[in-house]
């Protein structure tokens, strides 16, 4: 049995195809390229049920890293799906889960894509790998690299929260923290990547970092027993995992596991929507200067390629878009601790923010499948010093706390 069932990369737009190269943008029409696989030799394997691999490599077949040698792993993937009964209550719910991300080796999603991008910069010689980031994505590209024996460079802003910052100065070869906006930087340091051999590690383009995102829509329909559910809500910036999930469930379509999509909502925040604005004006996006979010995650007014595909994804899906404010998240953040023991960081909470915005604008079926995409841990964030005054304690004041 092979290990990939990769047969070619193809441009999204003119159909030009490719050999399995590495190779980020059509080199005729300058737009994206995707994998395709041999869906019909996998749907004949014993696949998931494919030992020993586990974790995202578990769904080896449809991901794009050739050899099991190039599998970098630290045990990303498998996390949860949380049934919510207490928030899904209070919402006028009767079905939601949360895919909680906030398990992963760094507490986010990101592993998941890093893992495959890490593998293909492994699998085509790089030495050297680099990325922008507004916290998450740069420390986790910086974590899988230091376990390939990669050479890093990471580009990060100021604003990042300080245990991000702290996890890259640890992981990274190279850690350069910069003013000012991620897109103005990402399409500059973009620019010298197409000349020196460095892996570009960024989401803006290669198709081999989304594919392992790929890996979270297949968790999901298996962990709802070979079920798609009605809505799946997730987190957009550059719209990786939204052009991740999209690939997921067209390709378990095609193989015959299921016979239909869910409609995938885009989630954003107000100071950084240009797919929400580019959906309800029913237009193309239109890159937006970026305004202070708590949400550093989705901090991003210019998601280029990406983007374009994401929007597409959500309109293919009869999906939504939606942004929401910083204090709509920071409510979702403490509702879903309070209700369910989940503590999400503000990116992670963006999504059940927007879902109770949706509900609340009767744009929900209350009876419908729903699962939102908790994307991080809360453990990574950046908080203000806690408001409330140390007391000190005597054995009377303990008894009156504990009996009260």
């Amino acid at each position: 049995m092979e290990f990939s069932y990769a047969s070619k990369l193809k441009c999204i737009k003119c159909g030009a195809e490719y050999p399995l190269e590495y190779i980020l943008v059509c080199r005729k029409c300058n737009n994206l390229v995707e994998f395709e696989y041999d869906l019909k030799a996998v749907a004949a394997l014993d696949f998931p049920a494919i030992p020993p691999r586990d974790g995202i490599w578990r769904f080896h077949p449809v991901l794009p890293i050739q050899s099991p040698d190039n599998a970098i792993s630290l045990g990303e993937g498998n996390t949860p799906l949380i049934h919510c009964p207490r928030y899904a209550k209070e919402l006028g719910l009767e079905n939601l889960r949360v895919k909680y991300e906030g398990g992963n080796p760094t507490g986010t999603f990101k592993d998941r894509s890093s893992a495959t991008a890490i593998g293909a910069a492994k699998q085509f010689g790089f030495a050297t790998t680099a990325v922008v980031t507004t916290g998450n994505a740069g420390a986790s590209i910086a974590t899988y690299a230091a376990r390939a024996g990669i050479r890093s460079v990471v580009f990060c802003y100021s604003k990042a929260a300080p245990s991000k910052l702290y996890h890259l100065e640890a992981c990274a070869t190279e850690l350069v923290v910069f003013e000012g906006g991620y897109d103005e930087v990402a399409v500059a340091v973009q620019k010298h990547l197409d000349r020196l051999k460095i892996f570009d590690s960024d989401g803006r383009r290669s198709p081999y970092k989304h594919e392992g995102k790929k890996t979270l829509g297949y968790e999901v329909f298996l962990q709802l027993g070979r079920k798609v559910p009605d809505y799946i809500l997730i987190p957009v910036s550059l719209g990786e995992m939204m052009v991740a999930t999209w690939r997921a469930f067209r390709e378990m379509k095609e193989m015959g596991w299921c016979d239909r999509l869910p409609k995938l909502i885009a989630c954003q925040s107000s100071a950084a929507n240009p797919v929400t604005r580019a959906f309800d004006e029913k237009k193309g996006i239109v890159p937006q200067q970026v305004g202070y979010t708590i949400a550093e995650g989705v901090a991003v007014g210019n998601p280029g390629l990406k983007g374009d595909r994401a929007l597409e994804a959500v309109r293919a899906t009869d999906g939504m878009a939606v942004s929401v404010e910083d204090d709509e998240i920071v409510d979702a953040m403490r509702k879903l601790a309070h209700a369910e023991g989940i503590w999400s960081g503000p990116t992670g909470a963006i999504t059940m923010a927007a879902l109770t915005k949706l509900v609340a604008m009767k744009k929900i079926d209350p009876a419908a499948s729903i699962v939102s995409v908790v994307s991080e841990t809360g453990l990574k964030g950046d908080y203000p010093p806690f408001p409330a005054e140390a007391i000190v304690l005597d054995p009377e004041k303990i008894q009156r706390i504990l009996e009260k």
